[in-house]
Protein backbone atom coordinates (compact mmCIF):
# COMPACT_ATOMS: atom_id res chain seq x y z
CA UNK A 1 0.00 0.00 0.00
CA UNK A 2 1.15 3.54 -1.07
CA UNK A 3 2.16 5.75 1.86
CA UNK A 4 0.26 9.45 1.55
CA UNK A 5 2.40 12.29 3.56
CA UNK A 6 0.26 15.49 5.03
CA UNK A 7 2.66 17.60 6.69
CA UNK A 8 0.88 20.29 9.50
CA UNK A 9 2.34 23.83 8.95
CA UNK A 10 1.45 26.35 11.19
CA UNK A 11 2.36 28.60 14.05
CA UNK A 12 4.30 27.66 16.93
CA UNK A 13 6.43 30.31 17.90
CA UNK A 14 4.57 32.71 20.40
CA UNK A 15 2.07 30.47 20.71
CA UNK A 16 0.85 27.75 23.34
CA UNK A 17 1.36 23.67 23.69
CA UNK A 18 -2.77 23.93 22.69
CA UNK A 19 -2.57 26.09 19.77
CA UNK A 20 0.42 24.61 18.51
CA UNK A 21 -0.83 21.28 18.68
CA UNK A 22 -4.90 20.73 19.23
CA UNK A 23 -5.49 21.27 15.71
CA UNK A 24 -2.73 19.06 14.27
CA UNK A 25 -4.49 16.28 16.64
CA UNK A 26 -7.66 16.88 15.21
CA UNK A 27 -6.34 16.37 12.04
CA UNK A 28 -4.05 13.56 12.70
CA UNK A 29 -6.86 11.52 13.88
CA UNK A 30 -9.58 12.33 11.47
CA UNK A 31 -7.17 11.73 8.42
CA UNK A 32 -5.29 8.61 9.37
CA UNK A 33 -8.46 7.05 10.23
CA UNK A 34 -10.17 8.02 6.25
CA UNK A 35 -10.75 4.80 4.36
CA UNK A 36 -8.78 5.18 1.14
CA UNK A 37 -6.40 3.46 -1.00
CA UNK A 38 -3.53 4.73 0.70
CA UNK A 39 -1.90 4.61 4.32
CA UNK A 40 -2.07 8.21 5.16
CA UNK A 41 0.70 9.50 7.42
CA UNK A 42 0.16 13.23 9.09
CA UNK A 43 3.27 14.56 9.86
CA UNK A 44 2.86 16.71 12.93
CA UNK A 45 6.81 18.89 13.71
CA UNK A 46 5.13 19.46 17.30
CA UNK A 47 5.80 15.52 17.98
CA UNK A 48 9.45 16.17 16.84
CA UNK A 49 10.19 19.59 18.83
CA UNK A 50 8.24 21.98 20.48
CA UNK A 51 8.99 25.13 22.52
CA UNK A 52 8.28 23.69 26.11
CA UNK A 53 11.01 20.80 26.30
CA UNK A 54 13.85 21.77 24.26
CA UNK A 55 15.59 19.22 22.92
CA UNK A 56 17.31 20.40 20.01
CA UNK A 57 20.97 22.37 19.96
CA UNK A 58 20.58 25.01 16.81
CA UNK A 59 17.86 26.39 15.46
CA UNK A 60 19.06 25.16 11.95
CA UNK A 61 18.66 21.75 13.20
CA UNK A 62 15.06 22.23 13.41
CA UNK A 63 14.85 24.00 10.52
CA UNK A 64 16.11 21.49 8.68
CA UNK A 65 14.53 18.62 9.50
CA UNK A 66 10.99 20.12 9.71
CA UNK A 67 12.01 21.40 5.84
CA UNK A 68 13.03 17.67 5.02
CA UNK A 69 9.75 16.41 6.09
CA UNK A 70 7.70 19.24 4.24
CA UNK A 71 10.08 18.07 0.72
CA UNK A 72 9.16 14.29 1.50
CA UNK A 73 5.13 15.07 1.85
CA UNK A 74 2.64 14.75 -0.67
CA UNK A 75 0.42 17.51 0.48
CA UNK A 76 0.60 20.84 2.72
CA UNK A 77 -1.93 21.57 5.10
CA UNK A 78 -1.72 24.73 6.01
CA UNK A 79 -3.14 26.73 9.39
CA UNK A 80 -2.94 30.16 9.49
CA UNK A 81 -3.16 30.37 13.05
CA UNK A 82 -0.38 32.58 13.21
CA UNK A 83 -0.09 34.76 9.65
CA UNK A 84 2.97 36.28 10.74
CA UNK A 85 5.17 32.62 11.11
CA UNK A 86 8.23 33.19 9.47
CA UNK A 87 8.86 29.39 9.81
CA UNK A 88 5.55 28.80 8.07
CA UNK A 89 6.01 30.96 5.47
CA UNK A 90 9.27 29.03 4.53
CA UNK A 91 7.78 25.79 4.62
CA UNK A 92 4.69 26.95 2.71
CA UNK A 93 7.86 27.88 -0.62
CA UNK A 94 9.57 24.55 0.29
CA UNK A 95 6.15 22.51 -0.71
CA UNK A 96 5.43 25.67 -4.30
CA UNK A 97 9.29 25.04 -5.16
CA UNK A 98 8.74 21.04 -4.93
CA UNK A 99 5.31 21.82 -6.76
CA UNK A 100 3.56 20.32 -3.67
CA UNK A 101 -0.49 21.03 -3.19
CA UNK A 102 -1.32 23.64 -0.23
CA UNK A 103 -4.69 23.36 1.09
CA UNK A 104 -5.10 25.68 3.65
CA UNK A 105 -7.36 26.65 6.93
CA UNK A 106 -8.23 30.18 7.54
CA UNK A 107 -10.58 31.13 10.52
CA UNK A 108 -10.48 34.59 10.69
CA UNK A 109 -6.95 36.17 9.74
CA UNK A 110 -7.21 36.77 6.06
CA UNK A 111 -6.61 40.48 5.90
CA UNK A 112 -3.38 39.73 7.99
CA UNK A 113 -1.72 36.89 5.63
CA UNK A 114 0.25 38.35 3.32
CA UNK A 115 -0.63 38.17 -0.51
CA UNK A 116 2.31 36.48 -1.52
CA UNK A 117 1.44 33.47 1.00
CA UNK A 118 -1.83 33.50 -0.50
CA UNK A 119 -0.42 32.44 -3.69
CA UNK A 120 1.15 29.57 -2.72
CA UNK A 121 -1.84 28.01 -1.77
CA UNK A 122 -3.77 25.65 -3.92
CA UNK A 123 -7.12 26.07 -2.02
CA UNK A 124 -8.54 27.74 0.76
CA UNK A 125 -11.01 26.86 3.56
CA UNK A 126 -12.50 28.54 6.63
CA UNK A 127 -12.85 25.68 8.39
CA UNK A 128 -10.82 22.79 9.26
CA UNK A 129 -13.91 20.75 8.52
CA UNK A 130 -14.32 21.52 5.25
CA UNK A 131 -10.46 21.68 4.18
CA UNK A 132 -10.78 17.49 5.40
CA UNK A 133 -13.40 16.92 3.59
CA UNK A 134 -11.48 18.12 0.72
CA UNK A 135 -8.71 16.76 1.36
CA UNK A 136 -10.53 14.02 1.31
CA UNK A 137 -12.63 14.07 -1.54
CA UNK A 138 -9.75 15.22 -3.98
CA UNK A 139 -6.35 13.69 -2.90
CA UNK A 140 -7.14 10.63 -1.20
CA UNK A 141 -9.04 8.97 -3.67
CA UNK A 142 -7.41 6.59 -6.46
Amino acid sequence: METFRIYTCGGMSGLDWNSQNAWRSTVKEYLERVECPYRVVVLNPCDYYNFETITHRTEKEVMNFDLNLVRKSDLLLVNFNNPNSIGSAIELFAAYDKHIPVVAICEGNELEIHPWLLEYVDRMFYTMKDALKYIKSFYLVE
